[in-house]
């Protein structure tokens, strides 16, 4: 006959399993499972118990076993779902993120499966616990979703950046270019001119006339010839622009890309530059010089 301390201790188990057993036929949103291993056919194991939600997330007309519930699983995932399984016999512990169809929506759903081994010999128990992570996995994959458009709208703003720059720097390159040929055109075109025309013989009026179109003819070149160094008197339109790109920081072969030429001919006149500036057989950098110049 059991004593008095056995009954208790047996009225207080099943206390304890009847709350067990009514927290998991009440669980909602999220399913609690109890498997035994069956090492006569360890991928089907025996189930014990299984909290009726399961019918949120499945058929459970359809799902009676391990098998069956295989069935829904996404074709991906149901090798990594069997070989974690089987694997948790070892490593007493599973956690997988897997896909399954069915349910009353028969839309796939993510689900987060973690259990543990529990040995009660002579028999090993798989209790664990299924949750429905499709919220969050959709929330993340439109996260990444936005991540990758807004990263192709950064480069393609990045694109767009790098050729308003070269745009910039050829359109500076061709107002240099018309400024200096205004200049040159002026220095060899006219003023050579006028000079003759003040050793001719003329008369007061004419005097005047001329005197007056040579201030204004200065005036017009006057900015032209102050954004010019002395320097680069002597230098053609190209080797002006070349020297300009230069002293902005830029390679050869960005300033063959921006002037639309080749490699070699900058070099090429790179060379003369430092030939008409003295720096021929010298060692000093172009870029520093020519901003040496300016300064």
């Amino acid at each position: 006959m059991p004593c008095r301390t056995q009954v208790a201790a047996e009225a207080v188990l099943m206390e304890s399993e009847h709350h067990l057993r009514s927290l998991m036929e009440s669980a909602s949103g999220f399913v609690l499972f109890r498997f035994c291993h069956n090492p006569m056919d360890p991928f089907q194991p025996r189930r014990i118990f299984i909290s009726p939600s399961i019918a949120d997330i499945v058929d459970r007309t359809k799902v009676v076993d391990f098998q069956s519930f295989l069935t829904t699983v996404h074709p991906e995932d149901r090798e990594s779902l069997v070989s974690a399984a089987h694997a948790m016999l070892d490593a007493r512990r599973m956690d997988e993120t897997i896909r399954t169809q069915g349910g009353s929506s028969g839309f796939w759903r993510w689900l987060r499966i973690i259990a543990v081994a529990v040995a009660t010999p002579p028999e090993t128990y798989f209790n664990g616990i299924i949750l429905d992570i499709t919220g969050e996995m959709e929330t993340a994959s439109a996260l990444s979703a936005r991540e990758k458009e807004l990263k192709e709208r950064t480069e393609s703003l990045s694109e767009v950046n790098t050729a308003l720059e070269v745009l910039l720097r050829k359109r500076e390159a061709d107002r240099l270019e018309v400024e200096e040929k205004m200049l040159a055109n002026a220095k060899r075109l006219i003023l050579p001119y006028l000079d003759k025309l003040k050793n001719s013989r003329l008369d007061e009026r004419q005097r005047i006339y001329l005197n007056l179109i040579e201030t204004n003819l200065n005036e017009i070149i006057s900015p032209l010839t102050q954004q010019m160094s002395r320097h680069y008197m002597h230098f053609t339109p190209l080797e002006i622009q070349v020297a300009n790109l230069v002293k902005e920081g830029q390679t050869t072969k960005d300033i063959a890309f921006i002037l639309g030429s080749s490699d070699r001919t900058i070099e090429a006149v790179r060379y003369r530059i430092r030939r008409k500036l003295g720096l021929k057989k010298k060692c000093t950098n172009l870029r520093s010089a020519l901003l040496s110049i300016d300064g």
